[in-house]
């Protein structure tokens, strides 16, 4: 896909309406001025969200100039959340954008005209890393707040000198510990982005299964592949 922005990687399990709509606000909040990707990971048993890639697939098209936005889908056998980075590394290795997205189902891009924020900051912030800011549900009287984190962007750059976009399950705590967050307040290698998100998953049990994974991250092989990561960032000038 020539001159790719953005590759959005979700993978997806059970959650075809979150997914619809997570596409949905993908599309619809995007001036179409720049191409981008989303990219799909599906579990071959998921019936369900398999028998929602044609609408999809016309919900990409719709409001957008030709070739704007491409969707891509993987079906794939079910690797569970201890293996959820594993998804992540084969959307990557499918993936054409400048930047690599970490994406989750249940996400709603709140902000207009993504894209032509995205490619200003991405043209004028030379990060390796950016970290996505959440509106969180307050209450009815102070509206929204700001989660700054949890949703990172990594330049391909990086993604190509570390051989893979995570080595763990915990895929955003991983990444910090790579590339360190909002690192950009004393240099220029990450960045809080001005694109915001809402990330609702009070529908989920997402925190209970990460809860056993917290453990396994600070083991040495973790530590390891961290350290390397690391070590390439910084002998390719990104760290």
């Amino acid at each position: 896909m020539a001159d790719c922005l953005v590759s959005f990687l979700i993978p997806s399990r059970g959650q075809p309406e979150l997914l619809q709509k997570c596409v949905d606000t993908i599309v619809n909040n995007c001036t179409g001025g720049r191409a981008f990707e989303i990219l799909i990971a599906i579990d071959e048993d998921d019936t369900q969200t398999i028998a929602l890639i044609p609408i999809l697939q016309d919900l990409t098209q719709i409001h957008q100039k030709p070739g704007a936005c491409t969707l891509r889908t993987v079906v794939t056998p079910h690797k569970g959340y201890a293996r959820l980075h594993e998804y992540y590394n084969e959307l990557a290795a499918m993936s054409s954008g400048e930047l690599l997205a970490l994406w989750n189902d249940d996400v709603v891009m709140v902000s207009p005209m993504w894209d032509f924020f995205l490619g200003q900051e991405v043209a004028m912030q030379p990060a390796t890393l950016m970290w996505i800011p959440q509106e969180m549900w307050w209450n009815a009287q102070r509206g929204y707040r700001l989660f700054s984190g949890g949703f990172p962007i990594i330049h391909r750059k990086a993604y190509e000198a570390m051989g893979h976009f995570s080595q763990s399950p915990l895929n955003d705590r991983y990444l910090h510990d790579v590339m360190g967050r909002f690192a950009g307040m004393s240099h220029d290698r990450s960045y809080l982005s001005r694109v915001c998100i809402h990330h609702d998953n009070s529908h989920a049990t997402n925190y209970e299964a990460a809860k056993p994974l917290l453990s396994r991250h600070n083991e040495v092989l973790i530590q390891n592949h961290i350290k390397a990561d690391r070590e390439a960032l910084s002998s390719n000038g990104l760290l």
